[in-house]
């Protein structure tokens, strides 16, 4: 590319909101090929969740959760 896009359209959302390395797709698409200015479609997404409880034997049987650190801003 001669310029930087003003414009990022991707298909990279799934149920969990973060999956398939959208978060990482994004993060490079802003620091090397995005304007500062640049409209993100998808921007924005909800996000809904639910309280339940599980016995204990199960989750002394299931893998550790893996923890996402880290937040990314476009402005």
């Amino acid at each position: 590319m001669n310029e930087r896009a003003n414009m990022l359209v991707a298909e990279l959302l799934d149920t969990e909101l973060i999956g398939e390395g959208c978060l990482s797709t994004y993060r490079h698409a802003a620091e090397c090929l995005l304007t500062d200015d640049a409209t993100l479609v998808p921007y924005a997404a909800d996000l809904f969740v639910q309280v339940s409880g599980t016995p204990r034997r199960v989750i002394l049987m299931s893998m550790p959760i893996r923890q996402y650190v880290g937040t990314m801003e476009f402005n």
